[in-house]
């Protein structure tokens, strides 16, 4: 009898400690799934964050690109008007070369030189002449 009452004893402990096992992995499991329902949760807030920083990124690329055409646009209004105004002023400076070509300068800058009679002024205006001489020939 008391082999029996061993062996019931030992039977006993045996589902005793199964069951707090199997009472350990349920409270495992009821963690487990916790944890993966926390995981969801913040699965589901990452995808969040994600889109709004899609979304964002996609508004700064359609800001950009705006912003883009809008400087090409301007560059070619300023490259237009840029011509515009070389063109206006080789006609200015084609004009101005043929008008004076008619006009003898040199009698105008001796008889103004004349009129105000100092040597540095002299000296310059020789020089400007001299230069202005010296393109003319080119």
């Amino acid at each position: 009898m008391f082999y029996f009452n061993a062996r019931l004893a030992e039977k006993l402990e045996q589902i005793l400690f199964c069951r707090r096992s199997v009472g350990n992995h349920e409270n495992q499991l009821v963690f487990i799934q916790k944890e993966v329902d926390d995981l969801r949760i913040e699965l589901k807030r990452q995808e969040g964050l994600l889109t709004a920083a899609e979304a964002k990124l996609e508004q700064q690329r359609k800001e950009s690109a705006a912003s883009l055409l809008m400087l090409r646009t301007m560059c070619d209004r300023v490259q237009s008007t840029v011509a515009a105004d070389f063109s206006r002023m080789e006609e200015t400076t084609k004009y101005y070369r043929e008008a004076f070509s008619v006009v003898d300068c040199d009698c105008i800058v001796d008889a103004v030189l004349d009129k105000v009679n100092t040597k540095p002024l002299q000296k310059f205006m020789a020089r400007c002449l001299a230069s202005q001489s010296t393109d003319k020939e080119r």
